[in-house]
């Protein structure tokens, strides 16, 4: 029953041609048999917003040994494989740009907070595929933050946290950062 009413809000998102719906959408993929759970992986998606805005400790978020993190193509698409012990300060979560350093730490001010299972955020939400087809098939969970009010979607911080799919228990093993021109 849970397939058919994924496979059934699936096909009505992709009917409303993704960009008009409401960016609070959640759209959960079909779980695979070893990954985690949607609603694990919002909550380790949350914690590590909370952790990169100074908010949270990340003594709780599960990292596997390297990490990886991207900046999105029209950022220069820049990468880095990091130790888990290296992000596990906020100014870790960095990828070295062309000019200087891309930070995935968000601008203050930026309260609102968005979360999509299964989808990555530009704007709206939208298929990570389009940016990262290497990160695609594996599970992951949109980030969105904005202040409020929002006088542009421009104005947002978007992360796409990505969790190993042979865990039980959301480990990050990836990060792509977009809109980092803001």
């Amino acid at each position: 029953m849970r397939i058919l009413a994924l496979t059934l809000a699936a096909a009505l998102l992709a009917s409303c041609g993704g960009n008009s719906g409401s960016a609070g959408d959640t759209v959960a993929q079909a779980p695979t048999s070893n990954a985690p759970d949607s609603a694990d992986m919002t909550q380790a998606a949350r914690t590590l917003a909370a952790f990169l805005n100074g908010q949270a400790p990340i003594d709780t978020l599960l990292l596997a040994d390297s990490v990886t993190l991207y900046v999105a193509p029209e950022g220069g698409g820049q990468s880095a494989t990091l130790s888990r012990g290296a992000l596990r300060e906020r100014a870790g979560w960095a990828v070295r740009g062309s000019r200087s350093p891309i930070s995935f730490i968000p601008d203050i001010g930026l309260t609102k907070l968005t979360t999509a299972v299964g989808r990555h955020f530009k704007c709206f939400p939208q298929d990570l595929a389009s940016k990262a087809p290497q990160l695609a098939a594996l599970p992951h969970v949109g980030i969105k933050m904005e202040p409020v009010p929002a006088s542009s979607c421009l104005n947002a911080w978007n992360l796409t946290v990505v969790f190993d799919s042979a865990s039980r228990k959301p480990r990050v093993v990836a990060a792509l950062y977009d809109q980092w021109e803001w």
